[in-house]
């Protein structure tokens, strides 16, 4: 008996999403991190969502303190990059690079979209700058923070509407090397890092990069 074509084709979609939710989400690929002398490692699979300047605590046409994006004290010059992972990315984030971590802390939130208005760019998986949106000031985030001889990094993974829901792999007192693992974040989300200016961006908005792979930024 023949099946019909709409019924096999409703069929192969159910079981693709199945897949990538039960199976593909979960894939842990090796990575070793191997990051150089003064370079840090992007800390996600997925792709840029924004590279900024932070000038007196201000990231550049932002009219919120970074301060309430890392819910600590973050110094007031340097650089952030915003990696946006979606859900067919590698869903574990990455130290990005070797360091003490210094502190690590949960902050609950809501769980507005990160896309908001721009849901069909970011379906046409076109770049789309999140540092903006309400979810990305207001949503539930993880931050964490490493103490390098070139300052503190710190980063923060930003849940998606369906929430962080992460798997925490860092603890304060950890000298970890960069590519180690950091989170594990099922619903995927936006996962921004604050560099000092001592290093500069190696990235550029839109570029797909892999996480303890792409070299993010370097000093020197």
């Amino acid at each position: 008996m023949r099946v019909p074509r709409r019924l096999a084709l409703l069929a192969l979609a159910g079981g693709s999403a199945l897949y990538v939710r039960k199976i593909h989400r979960y894939r842990d690929p090796v990575r070793l991190g191997e990051a150089g002398p003064g370079e840090l490692l992007c800390p996600a699979d997925g792709r840029v969502s924004f590279v900024r300047h932070i000038d007196q605590g201000h990231a550049e046409a932002l009219d919120w303190p970074i301060s309430e994006l890392f819910q600590g004290d973050v110094p007031r010059e340097g650089w952030l990059v915003g990696i946006l992972l979606s859900p067919l990315d590698v869903h574990y984030t990455y130290a990005p690079v070797s360091g003490k971590v210094t502190s690590t802390r949960s902050v609950p939130g809501g769980r507005h979209s990160l896309g908001g208005q721009h849901l069909l760019q970011l379906a046409a998986r076109q770049p789309v700058d999140l540092l903006g949106s309400r979810g990305t000031r207001d949503n539930e985030r993880h931050v964490y923070t490493q103490d390098t001889p070139g300052g503190a990094v710190h980063v923060v993974a930003v849940g998606s509407r369906a929430g962080l829901q992460g798997t925490r792999y860092l603890k304060v007192g950890d000298d970890v090397r960069a590519g180690h693992k950091a989170l594990f974040l099922p619903e995927g989300g936006l996962v921004i890092t604050y560099f000092p200016l001592s290093a500069r961006p190696q990235v550029s908005v839109g570029e797909r990069v892999v996480g303890a792979r792409t070299v993010m930024a370097r000093s020197g």
